[in-house]
């Protein structure tokens, strides 16, 4: 599996992810348009690795760049949340599309996962623990 490490704080699978740190937490910037089960099935073991071998504040998922998300997608961050919470972090996502809104909301994410417009809005719940 290619990767790409440009700094400690930054790693890159192809064009599929990236985990960063910025202001203190971890942004995982989901690249590619669509986040489905061929992106999951993909990714979901190098990131659920990486996550598990890193001891990380709160993560912020950034799915700005997205215009399709099926329930596998979904799925997989719900299962994400409860691998978080059993480390006692916590997750946010940013979203602003109404359409990919529209989905997470037929499915009920938002009652489990923060998803917030923006970065300053993502910290501003992840501080007051919202």
């Amino acid at each position: 599996m290619p990767e790409e490490i440009n700094r400690q704080d930054h790693f890159r699978i192809e064009d599929r992810f990236e985990l960063r740190e910025r202001d203190g937490y971890v942004l995982i910037d989901i690249l590619s348009e669509k986040f489905d089960f061929y992106e999951v099935s993909r990714s979901a073991a190098v990131l659920e690795g990486f996550i598990q071998s890193h001891e990380y504040p709160p993560l912020i998922i950034d799915l700005q760049r997205i215009n399709y998300i099926d329930s596998s997608a979904i799925g997989f961050l719900i299962n994400l949340r409860h691998r978080l919470r059993q480390m006692g972090h916590r997750i946010v996502i940013i979203c602003a599309r109404a359409d990919i809104l529209h989905v997470m909301r037929l499915l009920n994410l938002p009652r489990l996962i923060p998803v917030v417009a923006g970065w300053e809005e993502a910290l501003k719940v992840i501080r007051e623990g919202t």
